[in-house]
């Protein structure tokens, strides 16, 4: 039987990252609002004015950029190089998970996708990176690799 290779699992984890961050995130008053259009909200209301504040809110909106970045370097055969930009994808999605997660609005199934997904996509990437993928390229495991 053939193993997937470790970075796919990383590139599946990071697809469902960017998928939760569409997804439906809060709900305030009668809307349900995705991650972006709460950020466009808050952003409006003038309550992402400080640096931190501001920076996050470009982060959190570059997070497809990121993750698409490190699928092209994947699959551009720099496995742990896109690894290491998808463990950079999957903090960022954590990071805006806990912020919803620490505010007073109710969490809707989109938080919690992220929640599960990020610490997935963190996983599998900082693998490939450390461990890389030698038994998918049947390369023994105490063998020296080359970096890519």
């Amino acid at each position: 039987m053939r193993r997937l290779p470790l970075h796919w699992l990383s590139v599946s984890s990071l697809g469902l990252v960017v998928l939760s961050a569409f997804l439906p995130w809060v709900r305030t008053g009668e809307a349900t609002r995705s991650s972006y259009r709460l950020l466009r909200d808050l952003s409006t209301l003038g309550v992402l004015r400080s640096g931190p504040a501001t920076a996050g809110r470009v982060t959190w909106v570059l997070l497809p950029a990121v993750a698409a970045l490190a699928l092209l370097l994947m699959s551009l055969g720099r496995t742990r190089a896109g690894s290491g930009v998808g463990a950079l994808a999957a903090i960022i999605g954590l990071g805006g998970a806990l912020t919803v997660l620490r505010s007073p609005v109710a969490a809707l199934v989109g938080v919690w996708v992220m929640v599960a997904a990020a610490p997935s996509a963190l996983t599998f990437c900082l693998l490939t990176v450390v461990v890389g993928d030698r038994r998918a390229r049947g390369v023994p495991a105490g063998a020296a690799q080359p970096i890519r």
